[in-house]
């Protein structure tokens, strides 16, 4: 799938093709599919806002978002595994934690991708809320990535935000809430998959990307991401008062998960 700014690959790690002990592992994930199971028969039809979380320290600000705004879990996103293995109790097809769609108030949606999505999913996942993302006016993505992934000329002390905001978002004149993200960095995974499917369908969006010095979250890295969420105002009064306490945090652990600049 591909866009003027990019494009998501859905590729092997494996440096050859052929015969590999890897091959059945691989096969296996390639398979799988996910589905997504409805808690509330009250589907949301008007979404102002759909936020999407990404990463370790992006759901675990979500947490705490939560946690302050105890919000309506409405779907939860699960892999299915393939047929011919539906009763297999291999530790090939260990259980995976769900990614979960939460409604906050003013038509909000909230959804923390569950670090279990890999790369090679992430259009099939993306295939799964295209509906709600077409029913949404406006989508901000926000995945963290470790400094070390960040390319430029130019040295920033983590944590900071970088924004790639798409076409719509641009030609609708949204403010965009960070510096822009510059050549060559890459983003990967479902935050690429869902950013490209919005600029297809002329879906505002912006997708920011919080480089930080280490994947779990901290007092500053929280400190970065309040900063970002507080110029939103449809969720300022949701997140003005929210703290950092690292025993209240609840959280994925990330797997990394392409989107090329």
């Amino acid at each position: 799938m591909a866009s003027y700014f990019g494009e998501v690959l859905e590729t092997s790690s494996r440096a050859y093709d052929g015969d590999s002990d890897d091959d059945t592992e691989l096969n296996d994930a390639l398979k799988r599919d996910y589905e997504i199971s409805w808690i509330t028969g009250d589907r949301p039809q008007d979404v102002q806002l759909f936020l999407i979380a990404v990463g370790k320290c992006c759901c675990a600000y979500s947490a705490l978002l939560r946690q302050k705004s105890s919000p309506e879990l409405i779907a939860k996103i699960v892999q299915v595994r393939p047929e011919d293995a539906k009763e297999e109790t291999t530790s090939r097809f260990r259980k995976e934690e769900p990614s979960c769609i939460y409604r906050l108030k003013g038509g909000i949606l909230l959804c923390e991708v569950s670090p279990d999505v890999q790369v090679i999913h992430a259009n099939r996942f993306t295939s799964k809320i295209h509906e709600l993302l077409l029913a949404s006016k406006e989508v901000i993505l926000l995945t963290s990535l470790t400094s070390n992934r960040y390319a430029s000329w130019k040295a920033l002390s983590p944590p900071f935000i970088k924004a790639l905001p798409n076409s719509t978002h641009t030609i609708r004149k949204k403010e965009v809430l960070a510096p822009l993200l510059e050549a060559p960095n890459i983003v990967t995974g479902v935050a690429a998959s869902v950013h490209i499917f919005c600029e297809i369908k002329k879906i505002s969006g912006c997708l920011y990307i919080c480089y930080t010095p280490k994947e779990d979250i901290d007092s500053a890295i929280f400190s970065s991401i309040q900063k970002l969420f507080i110029q939103v105002q449809s969720i300022k009064s949701s997140v003005v008062n929210l703290t950092y306490e690292s025993k209240d945090v609840e959280c994925f652990t990330q797997r990394a998960g392409n989107l090329y600049l």
